[in-house]
């Protein structure tokens, strides 16, 4: 988690949707907070630690790029931000292949889009619904 908004109490509700045990299912969760990029490469060393010693299904990175965003501003340190994380997204493939579980990546888009047919995509957080 880079941006703090993990909430056991809401585990807790899926769990109790589902009829299952408050306790079992926040047992199976390991969490982490990371406050900056090395610090996430460092979790995700610590992360194979533990798949080494105790079977995990998944690991889940929210928010994948947030940290990089405010470590690496401009284009002037755009080479080694992208260099930077692509160490970190191979090193979380190679978690996923040497212990068989799941990944899911965040991350927040925070301009416009165009596609191939010109249209243009807003990002979520500038979305409304009606």
């Amino acid at each position: 988690d880079t941006e703090g908004t993990f909430r056991p109490q809401r585990l807790a509700q899926i769990a109790e949707r589902y009829n299952l045990s408050v306790n079992d299912v926040l047992d199976n969760v390991a969490y982490a907070r990371a406050h900056n990029t090395e610090h996430q490469c460092t979790l995700l060393s610590a992360a194979a630690g533990m798949m080494a010693e105790s079977r995990f299904a998944l690991v889940v990175v929210d928010s994948a790029t947030a940290l990089y965003r405010s470590e690496f501003n401009g284009r002037g340190e755009l080479a080694a931000r992208q260099i930077h994380l692509g160490k970190f997204l191979r090193a979380l493939t190679k978690l996923a292949d040497e212990f068989g579980v799941a990944v899911v990546v965040t991350n927040q888009v925070s301009m416009l889009l165009k596609t191939v047919r010109g249209e243009v995509v807003q990002p979520m957080s500038q979305r409304t619904t009606t």
